[in-house]
């Protein structure tokens, strides 16, 4: 692809930080322990010093589209089943160009397609910022009633939309786990954002009603260790959590699992699903894609793209309305209001 290509293909998000003002506003320390959690070596692994691989070393996230020399039609057409089509981003509109529906044909196949033209944000400004009190491993935010879920060691925090452009405002709910010393590394809202499931160090993984007040559904055992990443299909039917070597594929409904799908040891630390099709990726910097039918591997993508952060970025989420992104680090969540 000619540089110029590239460079029509992508653009880069500006974040504006908070006023000079707020830039002083201390930390709080909240609830943190002074001892460090037994598994905290094993972690500093995962989120520090990354364990070593035969391949490359390369810390960065699951985004296909910046990586690859195709353009990101290219990787959505691949990437997704028809189903899910129109409701995925696949090309960049004009700021402010709302959402647009059109006729594309697709190679090797004998369907005209519908490809949907999304806006993208321009910018960001930093708004808030979530005092968890402790490092924050996994986040989520609905875009419903835009509630921001704030995980990590012991407990998660659960805060309302008042709280995102606050900067010392108190959480709606803490929901405290049974074992204190359990620590949730990765969390997913379901499609319909009255359900969360989180997974990490206990072995099991759990499910949360969310409404009137969060509590506990179900717990399902898993085999591993530690759980990396989750994903839930679009119709909430099926969950895939990624452990080191291996993807367990669950059946919601019936809380049961399906089957325990191999993935090489050192591309497992990500997970997605579209449509009848799952993904892979981890510290050997490559991409691979998975049959959900067949559990044949369709695709493996070699990526060789070096992102440098300035400050350590622990996980991340969009709002669903694609209003806020919300990032966790250290012992604190910040609020970022996408413009457009």
């Amino acid at each position: 692809m000619s540089e110029e290509k590239e460079e029509a293909s992508f653009s880069i998000l500006r974040i504006y930080d908070e006023p000079e003002e707020r830039r002083n506003v201390p930390e709080s320390s909240g609830i943190a322990s002074q001892h460090e959690h037994p598994a905290q070596s094993e972690l500093d692994g995962v989120y520090g010093t990354p364990q070593q691989s035969p391949g490359p070393l390369t810390q960065h996230s699951l985004v296909y589209q910046e990586m690859s020399p195709m353009t990101p039609q290219e990787w959505a057409l691949q990437a997704l089943d028809r189903s899910e089509l129109q409701a995925s981003w696949l090309c960049e509109a004009e700021p402010g160009e709302e959402a647009e529906f059109s006729p594309s044909f697709l190679p090797g196949s004998e369907f005209d397609e519908v490809v949907v033209r999304q806006r993208t944000p321009r910018e960001s400004w930093k708004v808030g910022k979530l005092r968890h009190g402790k490092k924050v491993y996994a986040v989520a935010i609905s875009g419903s009633t835009h509630h921001v879920y704030t995980c990590g060691h012991g407990y998660i925090k659960v805060w309302d939309e008042s709280a995102l452009h606050a900067w010392d405002k108190a959480p709606r709910a803490q929901m405290n786990f049974q074992d204190h010393q359990n620590c949730v590394l990765t969390c997913k809202l379901f499609p319909d954002e009255q359900s969360l499931i989180t997974g990490g160090l206990s072995r099991t993984l759990t499910l949360w009603d969310l409404a009137p007040t969060p509590r506990i559904r179900a717990q399902l055992a898993s085999t591993g260790p530690m759980c990396y990443s989750l994903a839930i299909s679009s119709n909430a039917q099926i969950c895939l959590a990624c452990f080191k070597g291996f993807v367990e594929i669950w059946d919601l409904q019936n809380q049961i699992l399906i089957r325990k799908h191999e993935v090489p040891e050192y591309g497992s630390r990500c997970v997605d699903i579209v449509g009848n099709k799952f993904w892979t990726g981890g510290e050997d910097t490559s991409l691979y894609s998975w049959d959900l039918r067949s559990y044949q591997r369709l695709q493996q993508h070699d990526l060789q793209h070096e992102v440098e952060e300035s400050t350590e970025i622990l996980c991340c989420d969009v709002s669903s309305d694609n209003q806020y992104l919300v990032t966790g680090s250290k012992n604190s969540a910040t609020v970022y209001q996408l413009l457009y």
